[in-house]
Parts: C-alpha cells; sequence; structure tokens
C-alpha cells in the first residue's frame, strides 16, 4: 500500500497521461473532419483515404491551420479555442515538469497541479465532442447515421474490423499499364483510371495527383488502355509540381503527360484526362 505522497504523486502522473491522451483524441477527430467535411466535394473513398493519412502526419498546429483556412469564418469560435488547445497540448508535451518542477515537490503543489490537468481533460474532452459533432452532422447528410458509427466502433473494439491506417504515396511510383475500372456493375458505362505499378500495386487518380487505390480488383472490372503503352512504363511522381484542384498534368515518358481537368457539366462533376505529347524525347545515338 502506498503512502499519501506517493499515491497522490502516481494521481498527478495519471492525470497527466489522461490529458495527453485526450489531446490525441481531439487531434485525431480533427484529422478526420478535415479529410471529410471540408473540401469534400468530388472525392471518393480513396482521396479521402489518401487525406486522411495525410492529416494523421500532421502536427496538431498544422491541422489547427487548416481548420481555420478551411472553414472559413464559420467556426471562428472553435477555430481559436483549437489554436488555444494546441498551445496548451505542446506546453504539456514538451515543458509541464520543467515549468512545474518546484509546486511537484510539495502536497499542496500536486494539488494545484490535479486541478489544471483536469482542467485541461475537460477542456479537450469537450473540444473532442465539438469537433466529433461536426464530423457527425457531415455524415448525417450523406445518409450515415449514429448507429453506423456506433456499429463499426463496436467492431473495432472488438477486434473484427481493424483500425485504419491510410495508405499513402510520398515516393515516386513506376507505372507499368493503364486500365478503366468499371466498379459499378449497375453503370458499365461509368468508370475510373486506374494504373498498375510494378509491385502490383493500384494507383488511382485524386484531385491533386496520384493516390493508392484498392489492394485488389476483380480483373473482370478491368479494361487494359493500350494508348497508354507509347507513355509506359513511367516513373511517376504522385504529387506533381503545381497541382491544382482535378487541375494537373503528370510526366510520363517519351515526352508525354497526363492532363488532368475537372468541370461540371449539366450540374454533376465530371473528370476528364488526356495524353499529349509535350515534347520528343532524343534518340540515342
Amino acid at each position: 500500500m502506498l503512502d499519501p505522497e506517493s499515491e497522490q504523486i502516481r494521481e498527478v502522473y495519471a492525470y497527466y497521461g489522461l490529458a495527453m491522451y485526450q489531446a490525441q483524441c481531439l487531434e485525431r477527430e480533427l484529422s478526420i473532419l478535415l479529410a471529410s467535411q471540408y473540401g469534400a466535394e468530388n472525392i471518393d473513398r480513396w482521396i479521402y483515404q489518401e487525406r486522411l493519412g495525410e492529416n494523421f502526419d500532421s502536427t496538431f498546429g498544422i491541422l489547427a491551420n487548416k481548420f481555420i483556412e478551411f472553414s472559413k469564418g464559420r467556426d471562428l469560435t472553435l477555430a481559436s479555442e483549437i489554436k488555444s488547445a494546441v498551445r496548451a497540448r505542446n506546453l504539456l508535451a514538451h515543458h509541464y515538469f520543467w515549468e512545474h518542477a518546484v509546486e511537484f515537490c510539495s502536497t499542496e503543489g500536486r494539488r494545484r497541479m490535479l486541478a489544471e490537468l483536469q482542467s485541461l481533460i475537460d477542456r479537450f474532452e469537450i473540444l473532442d465532442k465539438q469537433v466529433s459533432d461536426l464530423t457527425r452532422q457531415f455524415g448525417r447528410e450523406r445518409g450515415i447515421t449514429d448507429r453506423d458509427i456506433e456499429e463499426i466502433s463496436t467492431k473495432m473494439l472488438a477486434g473484427l474490423v481493424p483500425v485504419l491506417e491510410p495508405p499513402r504515396l510520398d515516393e515516386p511510383v513506376r507505372i507499368i499499364a493503364a486500365y478503366k475500372w468499371r466498379f459499378n456493375a449497375r453503370e458499365p458505362a461509368v468508370f475510373q483510371l486506374l494504373f498498375k505499378t510494378d509491385g502490383g500495386g493500384n494507383i488511382l487518380l485524386s484531385d491533386r495527383g496520384l493516390c493508392a487505390g484498392p489492394e485488389s480488383v476483380p480483373i473482370e472490372e478491368l479494361e487494359l488502355m493500350p494508348k497508354f503503352n507509347k507513355a509506359l512504363p513511367a516513373e511517376v511522381h504522385p504529387r506533381p509540381k503545381g497541382a491544382k484542384k482535378w487541375n494537373y498534368a503528370l510526366s510520363l515518358s517519351a515526352g508525354y503527360e497526363l492532363c488532368i481537368r475537372g468541370e461540371y457539366v449539366d450540374g454533376r462533376f465530371v473528370r476528364r484526362y488526356g495524353l499529349r505529347l509535350r515534347f520528343k524525347e532524343k534518340k540515342s545515338e
């Protein structure tokens, strides 16, 4: 059995751990919100996963700045509170025990630390709920109910569904073939452009470059596009310089580039692409 002083010290450590846990929950929830609600038009599952992976790799401060940028003044109070939470979390992670070294050595000082940590726990938890509510609102507008979310959460906690670790494309990939992927049997005229890599991976177009696609695709859903043979294989960087949303070009082999444009036609967003010869490569003598 611990003496009162040791018990209180252990409690400080426990409260500190819970405060950091709540801060990480807020950070992850903000990542999910930014990948879904803000700038979510004309994206699909694969682009969403790409954005989520990018957000998961970002710092809390970068996420807060993104929220301010994308919210466009709609959530000024929440944005301000999140920026303040970033500062509190950074202090907690990097300086807390150093700045409280004297207080930590006395019973009264530790009592003040516990009160301060409890305040941070409550603060992070409230913000997490506010951000979560925005994410759920976005889902409800698209037919995802709270019950759907709870069912997935229950399966994840039971180990029946793996926790999502979104794949990222950061390095150049070697593309060897291009296909029409007819992913919806009910709409055979609808397809996505899908690339195969030399490692057997599936790559799709995203709003600003390339993103990882499904791990496997039924062969009957794929139709080879021979016109790409003259431009492949090619080493392609997934993030072309100067890329704007659905307006960029991917450099391929033999002087070819793939131009991607997005536009609305009769109220429907259409992704267009075209293979063009940017320049002729000189033949080696």
